[in-house]
């Protein structure tokens, strides 16, 4: 299963993963994430993330938690 990542979600993960300087994310993937998924481009977030992605990790967990 792959998580919908909101523009909440990205934004959660980057509060929770920045001030403890522990964020996983691959640097070919841009600033937490968003270079693979395009966040700020028209189509928005569609493209599918790494199965070790950090983002994809806590997406998951947030999304389960609901």
């Amino acid at each position: 299963m792959f998580p919908i990542i909101t523009k909440l979600l990205q934004q959660s993960y980057e509060t929770e993963t920045e001030p403890k300087g522990k964020d996983t994310t691959p640097e070919l993937c841009g600033y937490y994430g968003r270079a693979c998924r395009q966040m700020n481009k028209e189509e928005g977030a569609n493209r599918m993330l790494c199965s070790g992605c950090g983002l994809k990790i806590f997406s998951e967990r947030q999304t389960i938690r609901r």
